[in-house]
């Protein structure tokens, strides 16, 4: 039965903590300078924007 994503909330964007706007990116520009690579988001593999919900795949709903 197809259903909302409890992760996403029906979005298809990436809800994991990384995303958060109050993250202090100014280390992530610091480790770029130094080691010459981003960090990215552990769950959709993205920088700076939100990427796919990595439970959904972006489509908002789960069929289960």
């Amino acid at each position: 039965m197809e259903h909302e994503c409890g992760a996403c909330d029906g979005t298809g964007e990436c809800q994991n903590d990384y995303h958060d706007p109050f993250r202090f990116t100014l280390l992530d520009g610091l480790e770029e300078a130094v080691t010459g690579e981003m960090d990215e988001c552990p769950a959709c593999g993205e920088h700076s924007e939100r990427g796919k919900c990595s439970v959904c795949g972006g489509s908002g709903v789960q069929d289960d």
